[in-house]
């Protein structure tokens, strides 16, 4: 099964923002995990954490980053974190259109070799 972490800007949202951006990011870990693809989510994951250790949490989703498949960046890179973990990750995507693209090019790649016997 193929591993994604959903990247997001935290800092600098307004509340709204922050409400809307959350709601997003819950419909396109649903919409992976319907998908087949496993989904990790740092804003969900850990949501009402305290801001300190804050240089932890942005080392352990740049691990948890290289360890993915791939990362998609949801409302852009614009923030360091998001950077951060778009520069530690095997693939980047910046829309769920190319990474829904990408998923969908491996599917039909592994539904090959198997009609081929590999």
């Amino acid at each position: 099964m193929l591993v994604v972490m959903l990247s997001a800007p935290f800092k600098g949202l307004s509340k709204k923002e922050l409400a809307l951006l959350e709601a997003e990011l819950r419909f396109t870990s649903m919409r992976l995990w319907v998908s087949g693809v496993a989904c990790i989510c740092p804003h969900l994951n850990t949501e009402g954490f305290p801001d300190d250790p804050r240089e932890n949490y942005l080392m352990g989703y740049e691990e948890i980053a290289r360890r993915c498949d791939a990362v998609l960046a949801a409302w852009g890179a614009n923030s360091v974190g998001v950077q951060r973990e778009l520069c530690a990750a095997r693939q980047r995507f910046l829309s769920l259109e190319a990474l829904m693209q990408w998923l969908d090019a491996i599917n039909e790649r592994n539904k090959q070799e198997v009609r081929d016997g590999c």
